[in-house]
């Protein structure tokens, strides 16, 4: 068969695969070809309903030149369905041409966590107007990605009027609030232009298009196309980033597993930067380089630097090159700016080199 490319793999948050392992007493060969059975079916799906799968890389990998925001609802100041009157007024403010993966849900209680949960909020949320906090639950969030600055604006000022908008939180970079998110949040829907991807019931037919939500999308001119939610969850799942705590590595071990790699802790691989490659992004980088703060830096001070940073962070792109016999992923890579309080991301593409346990930097940008 051939071997697919894979944007993204959820094994963090959904436990199928994990469970499938288990129940069916599946090795890293089995694992694989269904993997990469899945992925080829979702390509299949989303062809037939008009989406290549190549083109969602963008709402499916996170960007280091674009924005992540959260924007948050008082319930309490809504009667009947929330999640509908939210995305009534949510939904005409979306560029038309634009791609994103909407995320959604109430900021949940999470167990001994209550006041930590309150200061996240009010330390990431730039508010609009005063609100009264009286449980964390009462709040409901919609969570966009690959937003430019212009975007975010649109959304923020196009709600300010509703009674119910609270204000919005930039989560383009790690916090406690994102960290929290990343726990709470499902996947709502795809936009891809003009085209609204939703998961449907794995036992509807794959022909079949559904308005799973019933938000008002047809009213504003978008195409519902719906999948196999189990693929879906799985494949098209944007992961709101955060560290890769011990005992939770399952998510990049099955991404290994996804293109045929041999899966090892990533954190215990050494780092290869050449001095012919620093010397390269230096000469084609060097804003990106300058922004990050990283401009003179050596070859052993980067390699440090790509390590210290590996477990903040999941692993995508995933792709295996049979003529070169190259496993490579991408990581996105967090840094204080050169300027105080600047902050600023970097995409590092990676050899993985199991037998060496090396990871080779390809690029960085």
């Amino acid at each position: 068969m051939n071997q697919l490319s894979i944007h993204t793999l959820e094994a963090r948050d959904n436990a199928m695969i994990e469970a499938a392992r288990g129940y069916w007493n599946l090795d890293n060969d089995q694992i694989f070809h269904w993997i990469q059975e899945m992925r080829a079916r979702v390509e299949l799906s989303l062809r037939d309903k008009g989406v290549e799968y190549e083109n969602l890389r963008s709402v499916l990998e996170p960007a280091q030149d674009r924005m992540e925001a959260a924007y948050v609802f008082d319930t309490t100041k809504i009667n009947g369905l929330y999640g509908y009157e939210i995305m009534q007024r949510f939904i005409p403010l979306l560029h038309k041409k634009s791609k994103h993966s909407v995320l959604s849900g109430d900021y949940t209680d999470i167990p001994g966590q209550k006041e930590k949960q309150y200061k996240a909020f009010r330390e990431a949320i730039t508010f609009c107007r005063c609100v009264q906090y009286r449980h964390s639950i009462q709040f409901s969030i919609v969570y966009i990605n690959n937003l430019t600055k212009d975007m975010a604006k649109v959304l923020d000022k196009g709600l300010m009027h509703y009674l119910p908008y609270v204000g919005y939180a930039d989560t383009t970079y790690a916090s406690l609030f994102k960290f929290y998110l990343s726990a709470i949040l499902e996947l709502d829907f795809i936009k891809c232009g003009q085209t609204i991807i939703q998961g449907h019931s794995p036992d509807t037919p794959d022909t079949d298009d559904w308005n799973v939500s019933s938000y008002p999308f047809e009213e504003n001119g978008y195409n519902c196309r719906s999948i196999n939610s189990d693929l879906m969850e799985v494949l098209l799942k944007f992961k709101i980033e955060r560290p890769v705590f011990d005992g939770f590595e399952k998510d990049t071990s099955f991404s290994l597993i996804s293109v045929g790699a041999a899966p090892h802790p990533i954190e215990d691989f050494d780092i290869e930067v050449s001095a012919a490659k620093v010397k390269y992004l230096e000469e084609n980088k060097q804003n990106s380089l300058q922004k990050a703060g990283l401009i003179g830096i050596s070859e052993d001070e980067l390699a440090m630097q790509i390590k210290s940073k590996i477990r903040n962070n999941y692993i995508y792109g995933l792709s295996y090159n049979c003529e070169h016999n190259v496993t490579k992923f991408s990581v996105i890579l967090e840094f204080n700016g050169s300027k105080k309080r600047d902050r600023f991301r970097l995409k590092a593409t990676l050899e993985y080199k199991p037998e060496k346990k090396i990871l080779r930097l390809i690029t960085l940008y």
